[in-house]
């Protein structure tokens, strides 16, 4: 998504490098992208701090949400998504703004499958067993982002990675990759 002219711009006038303050007429503070929040603000100038002041911060989004794959809903997928927080408002809620990256992985059966097993450990009541088939999809995205998000919070230690951002017009940065939210969307 970084290197992609149509999403960052050919100029990468659509990419958020730095922290910008902005105002309305009434001298109040608004908040447009998400460079302009406190979040980026703080996690910019502790980045500088502790890496030099020529690393970039790069802010990533993952989200999963459950969706069907037929018409009747018989079959349901975890699509799971990335987006770059540092991308202007416009191009992030534009279909340009997400990229999928994969599936998160599913109980491989139905909770009426399951209620067979639930019955013989000796949970029987219905809003028991609706119950742990929900604590096991929780734990199995869970772990999942476990895996997804190690890599990421390894460079919190490791330090700045090179990156190109922007096709022919953009340019090679010393970057640090953040997470900047993750959403889980559970049944």
């Amino acid at each position: 998504m970084l290197v992609d002219d149509k999403i960052v711009g050919s100029n990468c006038e659509n990419f958020k490098f730095t922290y910008e303050e902005t105002m309305n007429s009434s001298q109040e503070r608004t908040f447009s992208n998400t460079n302009t929040g406190d979040f980026f603000r703080k996690t910019e100038i502790e980045i500088r701090d502790r890496w030099g002041n020529d690393v970039v911060p790069i802010f990533v989004i993952l989200n999963t949400d459950k969706t069907h794959l037929t018409r009747l809903g018989q079959t349901k997928v975890w699509p799971f998504n990335i987006a770059i927080a540092n991308l202007s408002t416009s191009v992030l809620e534009s279909k340009l703004g997400s990229a999928l990256a994969g599936y998160c992985p599913m109980l491989p059966v139905s909770d009426q499958s399951l209620s067979v097993f639930l019955n013989a450990v000796g949970i029987v009541a219905k809003n028991k067993q609706e119950e742990a088939c929900k604590m096991q999809r929780r734990k199995l995205e869970q772990d999942f982002f476990g895996v997804v998000l190690k890599p990421v919070k390894d460079l919190e230690t490791t330090g700045p990675i090179l990156y190109r951002i922007g096709g022919d017009g953009g340019s090679v940065h010393r970057c640090m990759v953040k997470v900047f939210r993750y959403i889980c969307k559970c049944k």
